[in-house]
């Protein structure tokens, strides 16, 4: 079975209008991605993920290398026919209404006349948009543009889906609906190609990650491998102000390392023992005390990203 992305060895440089010179924007790199996988593209502003996009596309020209798109050369727009794109700054003529813009999604797919109306409703549906369709795009806010765009790309029903910050805009219950439904696509047998800065919703959906640092791919990282990484201990956080003394009259004296500190009026402990952590919780409980919150500690991707990109990096460069 082919690979829904496979990229090899592609690297892109921009021409400037005026002068003709051109300046690297992607280093060299290849990458495969897996039919019915999710995969996160990650980077900083600036650090290529969205000219990638652009290259997979077909949007630009690459300056070496190759993409197929489920063993398709994506120069062929052949390739395109069953890749659905949520791009990072979705654009509609503004005076289309729901329906109609949902409806020209599917006509392009090549959806017949007698089917669009039922794939339409059904789409919109689906992304919460039912009671819209016959709104008119400039009266929508841009979380409800975002849900359009996402609606616009699923109404083909595409193998590989294409999504470039597509939680842009969404409220907190709106980001859930649409990671809900980008998890159903995925269980569907969905390619997913998820680009986003919100780092706690690409470790939710994706299967393995890529970090991008200023047009260099950096590593190829598994999620399940992120889990199963060391611990790093566990955090209880009391509800009140306590020394250290006072948390020692409570838990025993520690067997194995402990840390106590004060944030605001609450007292954070960790813990790196499993059973002492599991004994201190159940004395604290014993004495009435109000327990905020307590669980494991593990590494997160966002230490990872953290690690790999310079946070003064991610805060000087500027675009996609």
């Amino acid at each position: 079975m082919s690979a829904a992305l496979e990229i090899d060895n592609l690297s892109y440089a921009r021409r400037h209008p005026w002068t003709g010179r051109r300046t690297s924007t992607l280093d060299p790199f290849s990458l495969s991605v897996a039919q019915g996988e999710a995969f996160g593209f990650l980077g900083h502003n600036g650090a290529g993920k969205t000219t990638t996009i652009k290259n997979i596309l077909g949007l630009v020209t690459p300056t070496t290398g190759s993409i197929t798109l489920f063993g398709i050369d994506n120069r062929n727009p052949a390739s395109r026919g069953s890749v659905g794109y949520v791009p990072e700054n979705p654009y509609f003529y503004d005076h289309l209404r729901v329906g109609e813009a949902i409806s020209l999604g599917a006509q392009l797919a090549g959806i017949s006349g007698r089917e669009i109306k039922k794939v339409v409703g059904d789409t919109l549906e689906r992304v919460g948009l039912s009671s819209r369709y016959t709104s008119p795009l400039r009266t929508l806010s841009k979380g409800l543009l975002q849900r359009v765009a996402i609606g616009h790309a699923l109404v083909s029903s595409p193998r590989l889906l294409i999504l470039d910050e597509p939680f842009s805009g969404l409220d907190p219950i709106g980001r859930r609906e649409m990671r809900n439904l980008f998890e159903e696509e995925r269980r569907s047998g969905t390619t997913l190609f998820l680009a986003s800065h919100i780092l706690s919703d690409v470790e939710a959906l994706c299967d393995r990650v890529s970090i991008m640092v200023k047009g260099k791919l950096r590593g190829i990282f598994s999620c399940e491998d992120l889990g199963k990484q060391p611990s790093r201990g566990y955090e209880l956080i009391i509800g009140a102000a306590l020394n250290y003394d006072d948390i020692l009259a409570i838990i025993g004296k520690p067997s194995s390392e402990i840390e106590c500190r004060q944030q605001h009026s609450v007292t954070v402990i960790t813990i790196i023992d499993a059973d002492q952590a599991r004994t201190a919780l159940t004395r604290c409980i014993e004495k009435n005390l109000p327990i905020a919150s307590f669980y494991h500690q593990r590494p997160t991707l966002e230490e990872l990203y953290v690690a790999i990109v310079d946070p003064s990096t991610a805060r000087s460069e500027g675009g996609g």
